[in-house]
């Protein structure tokens, strides 16, 4: 194989922003007279008002972020890269391979992977192939291996999924009727709280247990450690020079 070359595109909205002013005013469009203003500036032309324009951007589209992540994760896509091994790549061809479809949609993956990609999910790299076409693959992250499943005790998978259920998405659509009306934003989304909703419905009861055990796991080691190391320290004052072995403390971490 050829060279492996890190993915290193800007794909900044700002900057695609910033060009297509200059363009619009170099092709002389609104030529004659200023671009449209308001509140003291241009709404085209300043860098301080595309900048405004980029935040309202990338607040409207942040649910694609974790839509995106909950794709992945139902596809098991970390499981997948976990099992060829801790710093292994795949190629597209080889991780649709393995999902359980006879014509996954190939163009779908690829956006859901270089999207992750983007926010440092997964790592994308391209190989130039012995025929000279490029190779697009994916490894994990240190952030993608908190949702492999298989063989981790600190994952966080079924908190993503659970947080990103329809059931728990859709009390944000109600936020305005509650300041305005009042009442419980789920049970508005949902028809009753969430207590009795999942007693109802055993799919989404399922689903709620098992984040709120997956974070329960993450929070009670956490909390471990951090008292192990302060009785180390406690012991420190007390007249331990040092701690000569560690290994108990790393045991516990996730790596």
């Amino acid at each position: 194989m050829g060279g492996i070359h890190e993915i290193k595109e800007n794909r900044s909205i700002s900057s695609q922003l910033w060009q297509g002013s200059h363009t619009i005013e170099n092709n002389g469009i609104n030529s004659g007279r200023n671009m449209e203003s308001f509140n003291g500036f241009s709404v085209f032309a300043d860098e301080h008002a595309l900048e405004g324009q980029l935040t309202i951007w990338n607040t409207i589209f942040a649910f694609a972020s974790s839509m995106a992540l909950k794709a992945a994760i139902l596809l098991d896509i970390p499981d997948i890269l976990a099992r060829a091994g801790p710093e292994a790549t795949l190629s597209l061809e080889q991780i649709s391979a393995k999902l359980p479809s006879k014509a996954p949609r190939t163009d779908y993956l690829q956006r859901i992977l270089r999207f992750l990609a983007i926010k440092n999910i997964f790592n994308e790299t391209v190989v130039d192939t012995p025929s000279g076409v490029k190779e697009w693959r994916y490894g994990l992250t240190n952030a993608s291996r908190w949702i492999v499943k298989e063989n981790n005790d600190f994952c966080l998978a079924p908190m993503a999924v659970m947080q990103l259920d329809k059931v728990t998405q859709a009390p944000w659509h109600h936020f305005n009727e509650c300041v305005l009306e009042g009442g419980e934003a789920f049970e508005r989304a949902n028809g009753k709280d969430i207590w009795n909703f999942a007693n109802e419905f055993p799919s989404f009861n399922n689903v709620f247990n098992e984040a709120m055990a997956a974070g329960s796991k993450i929070s009670i080691s956490l909390r471990w450690i951090q008292g192990f190391e302060n009785a180390c320290r406690c012991w420190r004052r007390c007249g331990t020079d040092h701690i000569k072995d560690r290994s108990s403390i790393s045991s516990y971490q996730v790596h």
